[in-house]
Protein backbone atom coordinates (compact mmCIF):
# COMPACT_ATOMS: atom_id res chain seq x y z
CA UNK A 1 0.00 0.00 0.00
CA UNK A 2 1.32 3.45 -0.90
CA UNK A 3 -0.89 6.53 -0.31
CA UNK A 4 -4.02 5.61 1.64
CA UNK A 5 -7.18 6.26 -0.40
CA UNK A 6 -9.49 7.17 2.48
CA UNK A 7 -12.52 8.50 0.61
CA UNK A 8 -12.68 5.50 -1.71
CA UNK A 9 -12.21 2.99 1.11
CA UNK A 10 -15.01 4.56 3.14
CA UNK A 11 -17.30 4.67 0.15
CA UNK A 12 -16.83 0.93 -0.40
CA UNK A 13 -17.34 0.18 3.31
CA UNK A 14 -20.59 2.16 3.30
CA UNK A 15 -21.75 0.42 0.12
CA UNK A 16 -20.98 -3.00 1.59
CA UNK A 17 -22.69 -2.09 4.88
CA UNK A 18 -25.90 -0.97 3.16
CA UNK A 19 -25.93 -4.00 0.87
CA UNK A 20 -25.30 -6.40 3.75
CA UNK A 21 -28.17 -4.99 5.81
CA UNK A 22 -30.55 -5.01 2.82
CA UNK A 23 -29.73 -8.68 2.25
CA UNK A 24 -29.96 -9.43 5.98
CA UNK A 25 -32.75 -7.27 7.42
CA UNK A 26 -32.59 -9.20 10.70
CA UNK A 27 -29.54 -7.04 11.47
CA UNK A 28 -31.90 -4.08 11.96
CA UNK A 29 -33.52 -6.05 14.80
CA UNK A 30 -30.11 -6.11 16.48
CA UNK A 31 -29.28 -2.48 15.64
CA UNK A 32 -32.53 -1.19 17.16
CA UNK A 33 -32.95 -3.89 19.81
CA UNK A 34 -33.29 -1.29 22.60
CA UNK A 35 -36.81 -0.58 21.33
CA UNK A 36 -37.98 -4.04 22.44
CA UNK A 37 -35.48 -5.02 25.13
CA UNK A 38 -35.36 -1.88 27.26
CA UNK A 39 -38.51 -1.51 29.41
CA UNK A 40 -38.30 2.29 29.16
CA UNK A 41 -38.71 2.08 25.38
CA UNK A 42 -40.57 -1.13 24.70
CA UNK A 43 -43.90 0.11 26.02
CA UNK A 44 -43.83 3.17 23.74
CA UNK A 45 -42.01 1.93 20.63
CA UNK A 46 -41.59 -1.85 20.67
CA UNK A 47 -41.33 -4.04 17.60
CA UNK A 48 -43.48 -1.61 15.62
CA UNK A 49 -40.63 0.95 15.54
CA UNK A 50 -38.20 -1.70 14.26
CA UNK A 51 -40.68 -2.81 11.58
CA UNK A 52 -41.12 0.81 10.46
CA UNK A 53 -37.34 1.15 10.19
CA UNK A 54 -37.12 -2.06 8.15
CA UNK A 55 -39.85 -0.86 5.81
CA UNK A 56 -38.22 2.55 5.37
CA UNK A 57 -34.79 1.02 4.72
CA UNK A 58 -36.18 -1.46 2.19
CA UNK A 59 -38.13 1.19 0.25
CA UNK A 60 -35.39 3.86 0.07
CA UNK A 61 -32.17 3.88 -1.94
CA UNK A 62 -29.51 5.58 0.13
CA UNK A 63 -27.15 7.62 -2.07
CA UNK A 64 -23.47 8.10 -1.27
CA UNK A 65 -21.78 11.36 -2.27
CA UNK A 66 -18.21 12.58 -2.31
CA UNK A 67 -17.59 16.35 -1.91
CA UNK A 68 -18.13 18.95 -4.64
CA UNK A 69 -20.61 17.05 -6.81
CA UNK A 70 -22.24 19.10 -9.55
CA UNK A 71 -25.57 17.25 -9.62
CA UNK A 72 -28.42 17.54 -7.10
CA UNK A 73 -28.45 15.34 -4.02
CA UNK A 74 -31.22 12.84 -3.37
CA UNK A 75 -32.45 12.00 0.09
CA UNK A 76 -31.67 10.03 2.18
CA UNK A 77 -27.92 10.11 1.61
CA UNK A 78 -24.47 9.68 3.10
CA UNK A 79 -21.71 12.23 2.41
CA UNK A 80 -17.99 11.55 2.75
CA UNK A 81 -15.56 14.36 3.48
CA UNK A 82 -11.80 14.00 3.93
CA UNK A 83 -10.64 16.26 6.72
CA UNK A 84 -7.20 17.61 7.48
CA UNK A 85 -4.43 15.16 8.29
CA UNK A 86 -1.00 15.60 9.79
CA UNK A 87 2.15 13.55 10.03
CA UNK A 88 2.74 12.00 13.43
CA UNK A 89 6.21 13.19 14.36
CA UNK A 90 6.32 10.89 17.39
CA UNK A 91 6.45 7.96 14.93
CA UNK A 92 8.98 9.51 12.54
CA UNK A 93 11.87 7.31 11.47
CA UNK A 94 15.08 7.69 9.52
CA UNK A 95 14.93 6.47 5.95
CA UNK A 96 18.02 4.30 6.27
CA UNK A 97 16.41 2.39 9.13
CA UNK A 98 13.44 1.27 7.07
CA UNK A 99 13.85 -2.48 6.63
CA UNK A 100 11.34 -3.00 3.80
CA UNK A 101 13.17 -3.65 0.51
CA UNK A 102 11.24 -4.61 -2.62
CA UNK A 103 12.47 -6.39 -5.74
CA UNK A 104 11.45 -5.45 -9.28
CA UNK A 105 11.98 -6.99 -12.66
CA UNK A 106 13.45 -4.55 -15.16
CA UNK A 107 10.23 -4.61 -17.18
CA UNK A 108 8.22 -3.64 -14.07
CA UNK A 109 9.89 -0.24 -13.81
CA UNK A 110 10.71 0.54 -17.42
CA UNK A 111 14.40 -0.33 -17.14
CA UNK A 112 16.57 -2.29 -19.53
CA UNK A 113 19.20 -4.85 -18.56
CA UNK A 114 22.57 -3.28 -19.29
CA UNK A 115 25.43 -5.37 -20.62
CA UNK A 116 28.46 -5.76 -18.37
CA UNK A 117 30.36 -6.16 -21.65
CA UNK A 118 28.74 -5.27 -24.95
CA UNK A 119 28.55 -8.06 -27.56
CA UNK A 120 31.86 -8.93 -29.23
CA UNK A 121 33.23 -11.62 -31.59
CA UNK A 122 34.95 -14.49 -29.78
CA UNK A 123 38.33 -15.86 -30.87
CA UNK A 124 37.52 -19.53 -30.28
CA UNK A 125 35.55 -21.96 -28.15
CA UNK A 126 36.72 -25.28 -26.71
CA UNK A 127 33.69 -27.40 -25.83
CA UNK A 128 35.52 -30.01 -23.73
CA UNK A 129 36.73 -27.38 -21.26
CA UNK A 130 34.01 -24.79 -21.76
CA UNK A 131 36.66 -22.15 -22.48
CA UNK A 132 35.72 -19.11 -24.56
CA UNK A 133 38.79 -17.24 -25.75
CA UNK A 134 38.16 -13.51 -25.97
CA UNK A 135 40.00 -10.80 -27.95
CA UNK A 136 42.78 -8.96 -26.16
CA UNK A 137 40.79 -5.75 -26.60
CA UNK A 138 37.99 -7.03 -24.35
CA UNK A 139 38.63 -6.09 -20.70
CA UNK A 140 37.29 -8.86 -18.46
CA UNK A 141 38.06 -7.07 -15.21
CA UNK A 142 34.36 -6.52 -14.42
CA UNK A 143 33.35 -10.13 -15.16
CA UNK A 144 32.78 -12.45 -12.19
CA UNK A 145 31.44 -16.00 -11.71
CA UNK A 146 27.64 -16.15 -11.86
CA UNK A 147 27.31 -13.63 -14.66
CA UNK A 148 25.78 -14.81 -17.90
CA UNK A 149 27.32 -15.25 -21.35
CA UNK A 150 24.47 -14.49 -23.76
CA UNK A 151 23.98 -14.96 -27.48
CA UNK A 152 22.45 -11.63 -28.58
CA UNK A 153 20.86 -13.30 -31.61
CA UNK A 154 18.93 -16.04 -29.82
CA UNK A 155 18.90 -14.86 -26.21
CA UNK A 156 20.42 -18.17 -25.06
CA UNK A 157 22.69 -17.88 -22.03
CA UNK A 158 25.46 -19.74 -20.21
CA UNK A 159 26.61 -19.10 -16.65
CA UNK A 160 30.20 -17.90 -16.16
CA UNK A 161 32.06 -20.45 -14.03
CA UNK A 162 35.48 -18.80 -14.00
CA UNK A 163 37.80 -16.59 -16.01
CA UNK A 164 41.47 -16.01 -16.67
CA UNK A 165 43.48 -13.41 -18.55
CA UNK A 166 42.57 -14.93 -21.91
CA UNK A 167 38.89 -15.68 -21.64
CA UNK A 168 35.87 -17.07 -19.83
CA UNK A 169 34.94 -20.55 -18.65
CA UNK A 170 31.40 -21.91 -18.79
CA UNK A 171 30.28 -25.45 -17.91
CA UNK A 172 32.32 -28.15 -19.61
CA UNK A 173 30.88 -29.90 -22.68
CA UNK A 174 28.32 -27.15 -23.27
CA UNK A 175 27.47 -26.89 -26.99
CA UNK A 176 27.82 -23.29 -28.16
CA UNK A 177 27.17 -22.24 -31.75
CA UNK A 178 27.34 -18.48 -31.24
CA UNK A 179 30.37 -16.62 -32.52
CA UNK A 180 29.31 -13.32 -31.00
CA UNK A 181 28.49 -12.99 -27.30
CA UNK A 182 27.85 -10.40 -24.61
CA UNK A 183 28.04 -10.54 -20.81
CA UNK A 184 24.97 -9.82 -18.67
CA UNK A 185 24.92 -9.32 -14.89
CA UNK A 186 24.05 -12.25 -12.65
CA UNK A 187 21.24 -10.34 -10.91
CA UNK A 188 18.92 -8.89 -13.52
CA UNK A 189 16.65 -7.36 -10.93
CA UNK A 190 16.35 -4.00 -9.20
CA UNK A 191 15.87 -3.35 -5.51
CA UNK A 192 14.32 -0.34 -3.86
CA UNK A 193 13.74 0.63 -0.27
CA UNK A 194 10.15 1.44 0.68
CA UNK A 195 9.99 4.38 3.05
CA UNK A 196 7.16 4.94 5.53
CA UNK A 197 5.54 8.01 7.12
CA UNK A 198 2.71 7.78 9.65
CA UNK A 199 -0.23 10.20 9.43
CA UNK A 200 -3.29 10.94 11.50
CA UNK A 201 -6.24 10.86 9.08
CA UNK A 202 -9.68 12.40 9.63
CA UNK A 203 -12.84 11.33 7.76
CA UNK A 204 -16.28 12.85 8.29
CA UNK A 205 -19.40 10.94 7.27
CA UNK A 206 -22.66 12.88 7.08
CA UNK A 207 -26.02 11.12 7.55
CA UNK A 208 -28.83 13.14 5.92
CA UNK A 209 -32.59 12.54 5.75
CA UNK A 210 -35.58 14.74 5.02
CA UNK A 211 -39.07 14.98 6.45
CA UNK A 212 -39.43 12.83 9.55
CA UNK A 213 -36.41 13.18 11.90
CA UNK A 214 -36.90 9.59 13.01
CA UNK A 215 -35.55 8.37 9.68
CA UNK A 216 -32.26 10.15 10.39
CA UNK A 217 -31.97 8.34 13.73
CA UNK A 218 -32.43 5.02 11.93
CA UNK A 219 -29.87 5.93 9.27
CA UNK A 220 -27.38 7.14 11.87
CA UNK A 221 -27.77 3.92 13.90
CA UNK A 222 -27.26 1.79 10.79
CA UNK A 223 -24.08 3.69 9.87
CA UNK A 224 -22.67 3.49 13.39
CA UNK A 225 -23.37 -0.23 13.48
CA UNK A 226 -21.64 -0.73 10.14
CA UNK A 227 -18.55 1.26 11.12
CA UNK A 228 -18.15 -0.71 14.33
CA UNK A 229 -18.95 -4.07 12.75
CA UNK A 230 -16.50 -3.62 9.88
CA UNK A 231 -13.83 -1.63 11.71
CA UNK A 232 -11.50 -4.62 11.99
CA UNK A 233 -12.10 -6.28 8.62
CA UNK A 234 -12.73 -3.12 6.58
CA UNK A 235 -10.44 -0.52 8.14
CA UNK A 236 -7.77 -1.99 10.41
CA UNK A 237 -6.91 -4.70 7.89
CA UNK A 238 -6.46 -1.95 5.28
CA UNK A 239 -4.02 0.21 7.18
CA UNK A 240 -6.50 2.47 9.06
CA UNK A 241 -5.64 1.72 12.67
CA UNK A 242 -6.33 2.98 16.19
CA UNK A 243 -9.55 4.54 14.95
CA UNK A 244 -11.70 6.73 17.16
CA UNK A 245 -15.30 7.73 16.44
CA UNK A 246 -16.90 11.06 17.39
CA UNK A 247 -20.46 12.13 16.53
CA UNK A 248 -22.31 15.43 16.36
CA UNK A 249 -25.80 16.45 17.42
CA UNK A 250 -28.70 16.16 15.02
CA UNK A 251 -29.13 19.51 13.28
CA UNK A 252 -31.40 21.02 10.68
CA UNK A 253 -29.27 21.43 7.56
CA UNK A 254 -30.02 24.38 5.27
CA UNK A 255 -27.29 23.40 2.79
CA UNK A 256 -29.70 21.19 0.87
CA UNK A 257 -31.88 23.92 -0.54
CA UNK A 258 -32.97 21.91 -3.56
CA UNK A 259 -34.92 19.35 -1.52
CA UNK A 260 -37.86 21.64 -0.78
CA UNK A 261 -38.42 20.44 2.79
CA UNK A 262 -36.50 20.15 6.02
CA UNK A 263 -33.29 18.15 5.91
CA UNK A 264 -31.78 16.83 9.12
CA UNK A 265 -28.14 15.82 9.46
CA UNK A 266 -25.85 14.09 11.91
CA UNK A 267 -22.11 13.74 11.37
CA UNK A 268 -19.76 10.92 12.33
CA UNK A 269 -16.06 11.82 12.42
CA UNK A 270 -13.53 9.00 12.38
CA UNK A 271 -9.87 9.63 13.12
CA UNK A 272 -7.16 7.03 12.79
CA UNK A 273 -3.57 6.28 12.00
CA UNK A 274 -2.38 5.33 8.52
CA UNK A 275 1.01 4.62 7.01
CA UNK A 276 1.78 6.25 3.67
CA UNK A 277 4.65 4.63 1.82
CA UNK A 278 6.74 5.35 -1.25
CA UNK A 279 9.49 3.66 -3.25
CA UNK A 280 12.93 5.24 -3.39
CA UNK A 281 15.00 5.12 -6.57
CA UNK A 282 15.47 1.45 -7.61
CA UNK A 283 19.08 0.31 -7.91
CA UNK A 284 20.66 -2.81 -9.41
CA UNK A 285 22.77 -5.15 -7.28
CA UNK A 286 26.53 -4.45 -7.13
CA UNK A 287 28.16 -7.69 -8.33
CA UNK A 288 31.82 -6.85 -8.61
CA UNK A 289 34.14 -4.09 -7.41
CA UNK A 290 37.55 -3.34 -8.87
CA UNK A 291 40.11 -1.11 -7.15
CA UNK A 292 42.78 0.56 -9.24
CA UNK A 293 45.07 3.54 -8.93
CA UNK A 294 43.95 6.81 -10.49
CA UNK A 295 45.82 10.13 -10.75
CA UNK A 296 45.53 12.31 -7.68
CA UNK A 297 43.61 15.52 -8.42
CA UNK A 298 41.11 17.91 -6.98
CA UNK A 299 37.62 18.07 -8.47
CA UNK A 300 35.50 20.61 -6.55
CA UNK A 301 32.32 19.43 -8.26
CA UNK A 302 33.12 15.75 -7.92
CA UNK A 303 33.32 13.32 -10.79
CA UNK A 304 30.18 13.90 -12.80
CA UNK A 305 28.94 16.47 -10.30
CA UNK A 306 28.49 13.95 -7.47
CA UNK A 307 30.52 15.79 -4.82
CA UNK A 308 33.96 17.18 -4.00
CA UNK A 309 37.05 14.95 -3.98
CA UNK A 310 39.53 15.27 -1.14
CA UNK A 311 43.11 16.10 -2.12
CA UNK A 312 45.89 13.70 -1.33
CA UNK A 313 45.84 9.89 -1.26
CA UNK A 314 42.40 8.36 -0.93
CA UNK A 315 39.63 6.26 -2.43
CA UNK A 316 37.39 7.53 -5.20
CA UNK A 317 34.39 5.59 -6.51
CA UNK A 318 34.18 6.06 -10.26
CA UNK A 319 32.64 4.31 -13.24
CA UNK A 320 34.63 1.97 -15.46
CA UNK A 321 35.78 4.84 -17.69
CA UNK A 322 36.61 7.16 -14.83
CA UNK A 323 34.93 10.06 -16.61
CA UNK A 324 31.32 10.30 -15.44
CA UNK A 325 28.82 9.00 -12.94
CA UNK A 326 26.99 5.91 -14.24
CA UNK A 327 23.42 6.44 -15.36
CA UNK A 328 22.04 4.21 -12.60
CA UNK A 329 23.20 6.61 -9.87
CA UNK A 330 20.91 9.41 -8.74
CA UNK A 331 23.37 12.08 -7.66
CA UNK A 332 20.62 14.19 -6.10
CA UNK A 333 20.19 11.72 -3.26
CA UNK A 334 23.50 9.85 -3.27
CA UNK A 335 27.09 11.04 -3.09
CA UNK A 336 28.97 9.06 -5.68
CA UNK A 337 32.51 10.35 -5.16
CA UNK A 338 33.99 9.72 -1.68
CA UNK A 339 37.22 11.06 -0.22
CA UNK A 340 39.39 9.51 2.53
CA UNK A 341 41.79 11.51 4.66
CA UNK A 342 45.50 10.88 4.04
CA UNK A 343 47.15 8.50 6.50
CA UNK A 344 49.41 11.20 7.96
CA UNK A 345 46.44 13.32 9.13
Amino acid sequence: MAIWQGDVFYRRIIELTLRDIKENPWLIDDILSDFVMDPMLSGIYGQKEIDNAKKWFAENDISIYLPHRMDLEKMPCITISIGSNSEDRSLARLGDLTECVETYESSDIGKTIQYVIEPFDIVSYTQSTGFIETPASVDLVTVSPGMVVVDPQTGGGYVVVNKDNNGIFIAENTPVTATRIGILPQYRIWRARREIATFQERITLGCHAHGDPSTLLWLYSIMMYGLLRYREGGLESRNFQLSNIETSDMVRNDSFGNIGENVYSRFITVTGQVENTWVKAPKPTVETVTLREVPDNTDPGGTGGGGAVATGPGLRIIDCDGTEVPEIVDTECETWVAGIKPKDE
